[in-house]
């Protein structure tokens, strides 16, 4: 699996983690939302898929969300703005899940010349580098709140609960090793 490009996810993977706030590959009958890859540092079998949205009419409410946070937080970490296919797109940090390559069911290829869709390198690593922090804090958090002998909380960083999903990963791993 080329790390950088975007992918689909099965429905094998929506039956096992039924978290609500996962982005269902059915959406409207297409094969949306396809999903920016990049490996996990410490478990290299894990990549975090990245959703983005192209929808024109979106891009100004994610651009206002960017701003706020940026006018409160002095900084944005879950949203990106980048270009797929010549058109803007939001990076959804906010949506992103930790997935391993028995639920990728493809690479999404464009029509025209069968090459994999990828982004500018700068974007890559923007996208990278933030879901990065991101996760870092939230399994921080978590692993504080385990500790503790506290149930882990929400983490407020991105909707879907990642760090559950990444240990039941993990605990596959492990089984298979």
């Amino acid at each position: 699996m080329n790390v950088g490009n975007f992918c689909f996810l099965d429905t094998s993977y929506y039956k096992r983690f039924t978290d609500p706030y996962l982005m269902h590959a059915q959406e409207q009958g297409g094969r949306r939302p396809f999903f920016f890859t990049f490996q996990d540092t410490q478990h290299p079998e894990i990549y975090w898929f990245v959703p983005i949205s192209r929808v024109a009419g979106k891009m100004g409410k994610y651009q206002e969300i960017i701003a706020r946070k940026k006018q409160q937080y002095g900084k944005c970490e879950t949203l990106v703005i980048g270009e797929v296919l010549g058109q803007q797109a939001a990076f959804l940090i906010q949506n992103m899940c930790p997935v391993t390559t028995q639920y990728i069911t493809e690479t999404y290829v464009q029509e025209s010349n069968k090459v994999p869709v990828s982004v500018r390198k700068e974007t890559q690593t923007e996208v990278e580098r933030l879901a990065k922090i991101v996760w870092a804090r939230i399994k921080q958090k978590a692993e504080a709140e385990i500790k503790a002998g506290k149930p882990v909380s929400k983490n407020g960083f991105v909707f879907p609960d990642i760090f559950t999903i990444y240990q039941e990963l993990v605990k596959d791993l492990d089984i298979q090793a």
